[in-house]
């Protein structure tokens, strides 16, 4: 089992303590586990690893007593089963900052677990992405209230320069010899739970500032279109792929744009394709 606290799944936490147990004593067994944990049944802790359960609250002390984790740990342990059970946005994000507070007291204490709380930071805030591509259109030399005043809409100087070292922290730029800062084409890869969660901070905020564009910015600057479509849910799943596709495609057209003559400007583009519609019930139908 690694460090605890790099484990954004609690299933994943289990099995690999499960796996590590099992190795170590080969009379080791879910059973046995469960059986340590004070729970009666003994395929429950089979089933939750699985998927085909939930780990209930009333049954985290007994687990981690179990799994002789000793108390941040236990602390961490519980908010992650709160977070991975929770059903809306807000528990999640109210359980994952609790997680991330935690100083988990180990032997060797998690770089991960750092480097995951920055992860989620850039996901989360859209301006990270900005600044990024403002760095690759135009460099940067230090002068951050300069920088802040070009993304729009406008960030502040403090802003801009916990942003510019975040990414710096990530490996997204670098500075160079002589003082500037240079793009490096890296991506980076945290965990399905954390990129879900920032991922809807993100697209609350870039919905935000697309109605502030549409009021402040000229024409020339926006491109705002919508269509209302009447389909099926087996067309729905071709136009997600088509959205997908087209994605992809200006994807590659950004990366071989050599106009650098060309007034530059970083864009924001809102692909939203959502259901206006519920359903008719039985009696509607009728």
């Amino acid at each position: 089992m690694n460090d605890i606290s790099t484990y954004t799944d609690y299933r994943l936490l289990l099995r690999d303590f499960y796996d590590g147990s099992k190795k170590k004593n080969a009379y080791f067994s879910y059973r046995v586990f469960s059986q340590r944990a004070g729970i009666s049944s003994k395929g429950l802790l089979y089933n939750v690893v699985t998927g085909r359960r939930r780990l209930s609250p009333s049954h985290v002390a007994g687990v981690a007593g179990a799994m002789k984790l000793n108390k941040s740990e236990f602390a961490y342990f519980e908010h992650l089963v709160a977070f991975n059970n929770a059903r809306s946005i807000e528990e999640k994000k109210r359980y994952f900052e609790r997680m991330n507070s935690i100083k988990v007291t180990a032997d060797d204490p998690s770089h991960p677990h750092l480097v995951r709380k920055e992860q989620y930071r850039f996901y989360s805030q859209w301006y990270h992405a900005v600044v990024r591509s403002l760095i690759d259109l135009y460099g940067f030399y230090g002068d951050y209230e300069k920088l802040a005043q070009m993304v729009y809409p406008a960030i502040t100087a403090a802003q801009a320069k916990r942003s510019v070292a975040l990414l710096e922290n990530l490996g997204f730029i670098v500075k160079k010899a002589d003082g500037g800062y240079a793009v490096v084409d890296k991506t980076i890869t945290t965990a399905p739970e954390v990129i879900s969660l920032a991922i809807h901070n993100y697209h609350l905020q870039t919905s935000d500032i697309a109605r502030k564009a549409l009021n402040e910015l000229p024409r020339e600057h926006r491109n705002f279109t919508g269509v209302t479509l009447g389909i099926s849910e087996t067309a729905f799943a071709l136009v997600c792929k088509e959205i997908e596709l087209f994605r992809e495609r200006l994807l590659a057209l950004a990366g071989s744009d050599s106009n650098e003559n060309d007034m530059q400007r970083v864009y924001q583009l809102n692909l939203q394709l959502f259901s206006v519609s519920h359903y008719p019930d039985a009696r509607s139908r009728r």
